[in-house]
């Protein structure tokens, strides 16, 4: 069975890719992208960390703003926990602040720094530290403040990864 998603996550991502930006089918996948990001199998989970990223190239910023916070809540939870999936899932949650959902993303990224997981709590630091050197502060939205005091506090951390 997790083959048969993980072709039908390929396939989408390539739709997702063949059509126009903002175009009206794009729509449709918004919950299928929100689910494919959080997949019981690591390998189809990789590949709809693919299609995630195709459908927010594509998606209109109104239909980003419906589906962003669910879609980074599960990249967070599920996909920073998986070593295969870490760097594609922080390459979505910087392809979301890119399409103006900084907000959103600073939020559970925030989150997830206070995670007891250190592999959750590592990759969401890592992955505000690409942001702000990515973006700026200016990017995050009105969580740049927290951001700014919450370095301080990764910076006296135990684990590693996060002080890195």
């Amino acid at each position: 069975a997790w083959k048969t998603r993980m072709e039908a996550y390929i396939e989408l991502a390539e739709m997702l890719n063949g059509v126009e930006e903002g175009d009206a089918c794009v729509e449709d996948y918004g919950p299928v992208v929100s689910k494919a990001v959080a997949d019981s199998n690591v390998n189809a989970q990789d590949k709809g960390i693919d299609a995630a990223i195709s459908f927010v190239k594509k998606a209109s910023a109104q239909l980003l703003s419906r589906h962003a916070a669910n879609i980074i809540s599960k990249v967070v939870e599920k996909a920073f926990v998986q070593a295969k999936c870490k760097a594609k899932g922080q390459e979505l949650s910087l392809s979301l602040i890119e399409a103006d959902c900084g907000e959103v993303v600073t939020d559970e990224l925030i989150k997830g720094c206070s995670n007891k997981q250190p592999k959750i709590s590592g990759a969401a630091a890592e992955c505000l530290r690409m942001a702000v050197q990515s973006f700026g502060l200016r990017a995050l939205g009105p969580q740049s403040k927290a951001v700014v005091k919450l370095s301080v506090t990764l910076f006296d951390s135990t684990v590693a990864a996060v002080r890195g």
